[in-house]
């Protein structure tokens, strides 16, 4: 069986100046900062400029908004004070920038005036400037912020300021959040007053904040103790380009959505491997309308974490990589349903590990609205492709390769294609191939090669006038002939 290493080891974020001491504060830890290969981007964390711990991210409860001006328009000036907009830059451009606050926690100064030159120096005093004056933007530098969330001081976002991370402490045309890290820690230790229903959390997107706030560039990191998330979504805001990482800790999560149709996009989502009989999870949502697309999502090695675990939820799962893994006496779970009608669409899914695992396993009143377009690849010895506990059906099963040992059952398992598509009404033109990808975790399509895999891969459902359904992992269109899978595939069937 072959093994997949996904993330790299842990990489301290903090910079190493010259003298081999660590950015402006030796304090700050230094944690997995979400570097991460195989296939998993190269958004990890290299050098960080600036850098130095905070102490406090100051009051995030500033309630209001800032303004009824749309956050993701381009144009303007770039801070309260004025001075020219960042549009080019050394490492492939900014993308537009509106009027902002700016933040830097190596430069900055709570008493300045956020502009580029004199620019704040906590997260918490960066929103409320930005409700103040009315901006629709907070622009942050490289550096560690940390929160407590013990002290009911996370991170808040307020609607109508959306936050962009990455910045280089020293050029604020120098935008790469990779290697400009701007990290957001929760440093909480308290575990009385905590639970599943009510975790820690670093990130927190309030009821009420919208999906035009954005939150995007950053890493963010749980606490390392039970009962602790990354981000805890209850609003609806758009969280794009970050790096979400869990603890590994019992019942932490990356990404918690809370009854909430948060969009979480084109993100790198990792619950963090954890100890045996301490179960984690990258994305969970309890009720709402989750939209989780075009991520990289990995649950982490353990005997009882899951990828994505939805309860009492609606929503779409779409053009995702997904890899479970499985630890020494577990069974991967990639997608793990109960009472939820999530439509799984055009998603890349990976069982890696011990035998037995399943890609989506489904309990309860409900199940997958639609199970359509994807592809699943089973590294393990044994795993099903779909499993309906109590006899719960899909809603439509089409243009899937069900590559699995166990293809689908819902109560009866179906032992072929052709017995499958006889049984469900909504089952057509799905196949069985073991593999199908040079590498699930680079590319993720399938290869054409004349066979009946290509032909499939040329035969998925059209989804070209759906904003979110018509892109693929890489934010490339969907066209004509349709892919399946996480990727669209453009080659040739040769």
């Amino acid at each position: 069986m072959r093994k997949l290493v996904l993330m790299a080891s842990v990489i301290g974020a903090a910079a190493c100046s010259d003298d081999g001491t660590v950015g402006a504060d030796t304090d700050a830890p230094a944690t997995a900062s979400g570097g991460v290969t195989d296939g998993f981007g190269s958004s990890g964390a290299g050098e960080v400029d600036g850098g130095s711990e905070d102490p406090s991210v100051g009051d995030d409860s500033t309630g209001g908004g800032s303004s009824d001006s749309d956050p993701t328009d381009a144009g303007g000036s770039t801070g309260p004070g004025g001075g020219s907009g960042g549009d080019g830059g050394s490492t492939g451009g900014v993308p537009p920038m509106r009027e902002g606050v700016y933040v830097s926690i190596a430069e900055g100064a709570d008493s300045n005036a956020g502009t580029r030159e004199e620019p704040v120096r906590t997260l918490g005093q960066g929103i409320a400037l930005a409700v103040e004056l009315e901006l629709g933007w907070v622009y942050v530098a490289a550096g560690y912020y940390s929160v407590n969330s013990d002290d009911n001081a996370a991170l808040d976002l307020v609607g109508g300021v959306s936050m962009r991370g990455g910045f280089s402490a020293s050029d604020w045309d120098d935008w790469d959040p990779a290697t400009h890290v701007a990290r957001v820690v929760d440093t909480a230790t308290m575990a009385a007053g905590f639970s599943q229903a009510n975790p820690h959390r670093a990130v927190l997107v309030p009821d009420g904040v919208a999906g035009n706030t954005t939150f995007e560039g950053f890493t963010v990191e749980a606490a390392p103790i039970a009962n602790a998330a990354a981000v805890v979504l209850q609003g609806d805001a758009t969280l794009r380009g970050n790096i979400l990482l869990g603890s590994g800790q019992a019942f932490s999560t990356a990404a918690f959505f809370e009854d909430s149709g948060a969009l979480l996009l084109e993100n790198e989502i990792d619950g963090v491997a954890s100890a045996p009989g301490q179960p984690a999870f990258a994305v969970r949502a309890v009720g709402g309308a989750p939209q989780v697309h075009g991520n990289r999502i990995r649950s982490g090695e353990g005997t009882n974490n899951r990828a994505v675990l939805l309860t009492d939820a609606a929503g779409v799962v779409s053009s995702n990589v997904i890899v479970a893994e499985a630890g020494e006496g577990g069974a991967g779970r990639v997608i793990e349903m109960t009472g939820s009608s999530t439509a799984i669409i055009g998603n890349t899914s990976v069982l890696d590990g011990a035998p037995g695992g399943f890609h989506v396993i489904a309990a309860g009143t409900a199940a997958p609205a639609n199970l359509d377009n994807n592809n699943f690849i089973s590294l393990s010895e044994t795993a099903w492709c779909f499993n309906g506990v109590g006899g719960i059906d899909a809603g439509t099963v089409r243009n899937n390769n069900l590559g699995c040992s166990n293809l689908y059952s819902a109560g009866i398992p179906y032992g072929s294609i052709a017995e499958l598509e006889s049984a469900l009404a909504d089952a057509a033109d799905n196949i069985a191939e073991p593999s199908g990808v040079t590498d699930p975790l680079v590319d993720g399509h399938l290869e054409g090669d004349g066979s009946t895999l290509c032909a499939v891969a040329r035969g998925g459902l059209a989804f070209e006038d759906d904003v979110v359904l018509g892109t693929d992992i890489d934010a490339e269109p969907r066209t004509e002939p349709w892919s399946i899978g996480a990727d669209e595939f453009d080659g040739d069937c040769l």
